[in-house]
């Protein structure tokens, strides 16, 4: 199920046509971006937030931005699933308006555990009377309730660091009896640079949210613990800024790592033809596994054959579309494997 998070309304966002004389230009942007939603997501259920908007973020019409949201969705036919932020929680807009959404009336909903909750889950007794106030304030149920344990870009966090963390969460969120656990993280860094130091060169970045998941799966063989990522584009990513340094780039989701293929700058030669060698080089490798295994996997051996380039956006669609596909089956796979060698 994905978990659609609300970009801010950026100077950029602003300076596009459909906002032009906008006399409320929060509550457009919001209704475009849910019926783009919509569009790619239709009817299926999907879990909705404004993380990286301030927690009191309100529309024009003094409507916070996930209730407008939810709304809109909803009336569309979406079954969205309720989330609220432990981080935000002490904002006193953000706690009237999530009240206002009624949670205790949904089937299922979700709390999201990020850095903050990560930092004071190392007082454990403060931490879980927190989180108690927050369940006892909007009246849930634990066995509803989802926990998220989100822990953003990771990719400069040590593994055992993440494993020690997410363990502690666990150990003392466990008794309360909630539905399940997902983890979350995301280690490819905001810019390719970071991932592979030289233009057209290819590079590894090991999937530190992969092998967290499995770790905390062995471990916690009697909880539903679900795998969790933000797909090839980390949470504070760059791209899509305008930038005249933008690199061609393939990044391909392969076991336990992201096999990141690097270009160059598309103004060094004023096109995307480089877009072909890149795929070539992606198809003649040894990760490559054919143009039946995802939509995505096909447009690859179209790009390398010359048959199209792609737009930055195009090539993100492409590489998620992989991912997608692979680590559906990597857990599935795994998890597999953890039920049998589980005693019964």
């Amino acid at each position: 199920m994905p978990l659609f998070d609300i970009g801010r309304l950026t100077n950029d966002i602003l300076q596009r046509k459909y906002l032009a004389g906008s006399r409320s230009p929060i509550e457009t942007h919001l209704d475009r971006v849910a019926e783009s939603i919509v569009r790619s997501w239709p009817f299926r259920r999907a879990m909705i937030d404004a993380y990286y908007w301030p927690p009191g973020a309100l529309t024009e019409n003094g409507d916070h931005v996930v209730a407008h949201m939810t709304r809109r969705l909803k009336e569309a036919g979406m079954p969205v699933v309720p989330l609220f932020g432990y981080a935000q929680w002490n904002n006193e807009v953000y706690q009237t308006s999530m009240r206002a959404l009624n949670f205790a009336a949904e089937s299922s909903y979700c709390l999201r555990l990020d850095r903050d909750a990560i930092e004071d889950a190392a007082e454990p007794e403060f931490f879980r009377a927190n989180v108690e106030a927050i369940l006892d304030s909007l009246d849930l149920f634990q066995s509803k309730c989802t926990v998220l344990i989100d822990f953003g870009d990771i990719s400069a966090t040590p593994i055992d660091d993440l494993i020690r963390d997410a363990s502690r969460i666990i150990e003392q969120l466990v008794a309360f009896g909630f539905r399940n656990f997902i983890t979350a993280g995301c280690s490819i860094p905001r810019t390719i640079d970071l991932a592979v130091k030289r233009p057209d060169s290819e590079g590894m970045i090991v999937r530190r949210e992969a092998v967290l998941w499995k770790a905390l799966r062995q471990e916690f063989r009697n909880i539903t613990l679900v795998y969790g990522d933000f797909g090839v584009r980390g949470p504070h990513t760059n791209d899509g800024a305008h930038s005249t340094n933008t690199n061609g780039k393939i990044r391909h989701t392969i076991p336990q790592h992201s096999f990141v293929l690097r270009g160059h700058a598309f103004s060094k030669d004023g096109c995307a033809d480089q877009m072909y060698d890149l795929a070539e080089k992606l198809v003649q490798s040894s990760h490559y596994l054919g143009p039946n295994f995802s939509w995505g996997d096909g447009q690859i051996l179209a790009c390398s054959r010359g048959q199209f380039k792609g737009t930055t956006t195009q090539w993100i669609a492409i590489d998620t579309n992989h991912h997608l596909a692979y680590v559906t089956q990597e857990a599935e796979e795994f998890e597999l494997s953890v039920t049998a060698a589980s005693p019964r």
